[in-house]
């Protein structure tokens, strides 16, 4: 007797611990449940109002590539494919000009100016070319070059994959600065470009940050925290410029990874007050944003923001 009752004790013990642990291990369950806050928006439906037709088509070579993007100088389009060819095509009915290889491989191009062309390789090589299609010269960058190089008055400028910024001379290509800073331990690898305004390129820089460089000395001009940083852990501060800024009068139209708004007042960057202006999120609600080019939107976590600036850096709403 003594045996059957430990035995029941035991089974009524065991039975009562199984039920105990199968609640908890239920009850644990919402601890993986989705929090309401992270739950997907529904997506915005858009009517079509116009259907687009292509004006012409030109096959100039092989491959395609982040790197990549025609160029419009004057009444042609220059482009460049990753086997080496580069080609310059009438922009009213996409003749073929002109068609050449570089003789190697490329990995971004063309950045051009109307007089020469520049196209890069995966080992830093830059080729110039003049509007004829014959080789100018060549330079070699710090590394591999993934963004297409901007030119303007008489400079080259080459931002390489380890975020070294460069200027050459466009008529002999002879290396004019360099511009490096320390970047950040983890850094988002984004498909920037680089726009010149005057007597600046503006160059996206990781860390979220836009700087605004002199074509002739490299020198900064100006810094600006165009995304700022949202959270503690490593990856919630990786953020970056990405795509191509937009100068639009006196303002200039950015995209950000964290899609955070700033103000960036490129036309008075030879203030070394001007471009240091900017509103973090927090402030965001109390800005309003007016107008981009191209219009606002977001996607994924990526945005376009517009706002405009006035010549002294002040912020104008």
């Amino acid at each position: 007797m003594e045996n059957n009752h430990d035995v029941s004790t035991y089974a009524s013990s065991f039975s009562e611990t199984y039920s105990a642990g199968r609640r908890l291990a239920l009850g644990g369950c919402s601890l993986f449940e989705t929090p309401s806050q992270f739950e997907p928006v529904d997506l915005t439906e858009y009517t079509q109002t116009t259907v687009p037709a292509a004006a012409w088509t030109a096959s100039i070579g092989s491959g395609s590539g982040v790197g990549f993007a025609p160029a419009v100088a004057g009444d042609s389009v220059l482009a460049a494919t990753p086997d080496g060819s580069v080609a310059r095509v009438a922009l009213s009915n996409g003749a073929i000009q002109w068609k050449t290889s570089v003789g190697e491989t490329l990995s971004a191009g063309v950045g051009t100016d109307g007089n020469i062309a520049v196209v890069a390789a995966p080992d830093g090589k830059i080729t110039a070319l003049d509007m004829a299609g014959k080789t100018l010269w060549t330079a070699k960058a710090s590394t591999r070059v993934s963004t297409p190089p901007a030119v303007g008055q008489g400079v080259v400028v080459v931002r390489a994959d380890d975020y070294r910024v460069q200027g050459f001379d466009a008529s002999s290509g002879e290396l004019l600065w360099n511009y490096q800073r320390t970047n950040a331990a983890l850094a988002l690898r984004a498909v920037s470009r680089m726009i010149i305004d005057k007597g600046n390129v503006l160059v996206a820089v990781p860390s979220g940050r836009l700087v605004a460089l002199d074509l002739k000395t490299g020198r900064l001009q100006w810094d600006i925290l165009a995304g700022p940083i949202r959270g503690v852990t490593d990856l919630d501060s990786v953020t970056d410029v990405v795509g191509a800024p937009v100068l639009v009068g006196n303002g200039v139209c950015v995209a950000t990874y964290q899609a955070t708004p700033a103000a960036i007042p490129p036309a008075a960057a030879t203030d070394r007050h001007c471009g240091r202006s900017h509103f973090p999120a927090r402030q965001a609600s109390r800005c309003k944003i007016t107008h981009c080019m191209p219009p606002a939107f977001t996607v994924k976590s990526y945005a376009w923001h517009w706002v405009t600036a006035n010549s002294n850096g002040s912020i104008r709403f």
